[in-house]
Parts: structure tokens; sequence; C-alpha cells
């Protein structure tokens, strides 16, 4: 199937409506018009691209603001946010190795 722009939550196939729940974006944030617009306001606050990192000589505040918000969100102390899923998952695992001799995934 193809089609002529990014699909919404309902996708019109031969004049027919149908709920899409396919691909990546099943919280249906790339068509979120809200969700949009912080993501302009804030490429035109800290650029399209910064390869930035935690650890760099000039740090980002995004990363201090956006954890400390997560955690008081969660209701946490402290709060960490990695690039991916398998460096979350790998942290985890590093982290509980340190505390017990055997764990299943």
């Amino acid at each position: 199937m193809k089609v002529e722009k990014f699909p919404d939550r309902v996708i019109e196939i031969d004049q027919e409506q149908y709920l899409y729940f396919g691909g990546t974006a099943y919280l249906g944030l790339p068509t979120n018009v809200a969700f949009q617009e912080l993501v302009v306001q804030n490429i035109l606050k800290w650029g399209t691209t910064y390869g930035s990192s935690r650890t760099a000589n000039i740090q980002l505040t995004a990363y201090d603001t956006g954890e400390s918000f997560l955690a008081s969100h969660i209701g946490s102390e402290k709060a960490v946010t990695v690039s991916s899923g398998m460096l979350a998952g790998k942290l985890v695992i590093d982290l509980m190795k340190k505390q017990t001799d055997c764990f299943s995934i």
C-alpha cells in the first residue's frame, strides 16, 4: 500500500476509512499539532542537530531539565534518559549484574 502523506489514526483506502495502528508512530505524535509545535519551538532553540553528550565539554541543560521533570512526574528521586531501548536495557542488566547472581529476562 502506498500513501501520499504520513498516515494519521484513520487511513482511507478506496473511499473507506480504517483505524490505523501500524508503523512505529503508535502514539500518533507525528500528526499531533501540539507536539509538532513543541518540535518547531525546540528546533528554533536548540537547532536541527547537535552532536551533544552529557559528558561533552559544553553540556546542554536539556538533559538535567528533562530528567528532573521525568523524575518528578513519576515520583522518583532521580531519572536518567538514554538514546535507545537497547541502551536502557544494557544499563538495567549492568545494574542487576552487580546486585544479584541470577536474573531472568
